[in-house]
């Protein structure tokens, strides 16, 4: 996404050099920072969905620790009583 978002960036600003003569610096510039916004807002809700994606298996890995512990926690206090 990172490798889109900067030839994005250069393709913006190559394509109004060629027309350079035509093109003021307010349109040019507001163009290419409209361009950056969306891909901005598109890094934005992928890496939230990838935080949420993460979240989830630290969850889910949390509960298979605290299942395993409780297990071994039984199976060391059954070796107890039998002593």
């Amino acid at each position: 996404m990172i490798r889109s978002f900067t030839a994005t960036s250069l393709r913006c600003l190559q394509r109004h050099s060629r027309d350079i003569g035509q093109l003021t610096v307010g349109s040019v510039s507001r163009e290419c920072i409209d361009n950056l916004q969306i891909q901005v807002a598109e890094i934005r809700t992928e890496v939230k969905i990838q935080f949420k994606e993460v979240f989830a298996r630290v969850k889910r890995l949390e509960a298979i620790m605290i299942g395993a512990s409780a297990s071994i926690i039984a199976m060391l206090f059954s070796i107890l009583r039998k002593i």
